[in-house]
Order: C-alpha cells, then sequence, then structure tokens
C-alpha cells in the first residue's frame, strides 16, 4: 500500500509539472496562432517602466503670464491634476507665498523641507494650495506637489496681493 502511494504522489508531481512546464509554449508553436485573434479586450494595460517615469509638466497662466510646473509623481499632485483646468485666485501671504484653498482635500505626504525655493507648488494641510515666489527657511511641513520650470519670471507677480491662475490640462512633452 505505502508502494501505491508513493506512486501516486509521483504522479501527481510529475502532473503538476507537465501542466506548469508543459504547455507553456504551446499557443505560440502553433502555426494556425496569432496575436490578432486574441482578445484582449480584459487584459488591463499597465504602463511601462519607462511611462511611469514619464515627467509631467503642465502650462499654468498666472496673470496672463505663462509658466510651467514639473509635477511630483505622488498621489497628491497627481489628484490635483486631475481638477485641471482650474482658475482660481491666490492670495498674498508673508511677502513670499501666494496660497488658494482648495474644494477638495488632497492626498498627503507632509514632511518639513527646511529650505523652500522659488518656484516650489507645495501643499499645505490637506487642502491649501501654496506657490512660493521667494526663497525662505521653514519648520512647517508640506506635500510637495511640482515647481515652476523658471521660476526668475515670478518676480513679476510678486508685487500682487491677488493674482489670477489657470492650470491648464495642457501636457508639454
Amino acid at each position: 500500500m505505502k508502494m501505491m502511494n508513493k506512486i501516486g504522489v509521483k504522479m501527481m508531481f510529475s502532473f503538476s509539472l507537465l501542466l506548469l512546464f508543459g504547455c507553456k509554449n504551446v499557443l505560440r508553436n502553433d502555426p494556425s496562432f496569432s496575436e490578432e485573434r486574441l482578445d484582449t479586450s480584459m487584459v488591463k494595460n499597465y504602463p511601462t517602466e519607462s511611462e511611469e517615469e514619464k515627467i509631467t509638466i503642465n502650462k499654468v497662466t498666472i496673470d496672463q503670464i505663462d509658466f510651467y510646473i514639473e509635477w511630483c509623481d505622488n498621489a497628491s499632485a497627481k489628484t490635483l491634476q486631475r481638477m485641471f483646468p482650474l482658475e482660481i485666485m491666490m492670495d498674498d501671504l508673508h511677502n513670499n507665498e501666494k496660497y488658494y484653498y482648495l474644494p477638495k482635500p488632497l492626498p498627503t505626504e507632509a514632511q518639513s523641507p527646511g529650505k523652500i525655493s522659488k518656484g516650489d507648488v507645495m501643499l499645505f494641510g490637506k487642502d491649501c494650495l501654496v506657490l512660493f515666489y521667494e526663497d525662505l527657511e521653514t519648520n512647517y511641513a508640506y506635500t510637495r506637489l511640482g515647481k515652476v520650470i523658471d521660476p526668475e519670471g515670478l518676480d513679476q507677480i510678486s508685487h500682487q496681493k491677488k493674482l489670477n491662475v489657470l492650470f491648464t490640462s495642457e501636457k508639454i512633452d
């Protein structure tokens, strides 16, 4: 009886291996197989590594001056971009930043950056969008969203107390 059990176990093991590895390339070796004949409608297309690393840049118009923001690859920035196009009025605070309270909270990954640079776009708390137009040191915690690519142009808008800002859904390659 022990001998029969051993033979049965070996046969099951062999059969399992055949199923796992023996049928691996059957379709590809069949001359009638065609990639075009596959129904791929139920297959989810996941981004390739190069697509995941693709940098997202959007145009933003600040009081009729065009700037470009390179967005961070995080949930907060992606959620904000889904709100675009978004036209807002940003108020000045401390003569170094413009801010706006968003209608919906964003996911956060807040940390104290220590140093903030001109052009940084950040989230304070869950819903306060901040655009910095001066460099500064801080102990406050922010979630990084992105950065204005050429922040020197922000000098033109720094003196205004309120700014009309239009975040477009227009992506730049």
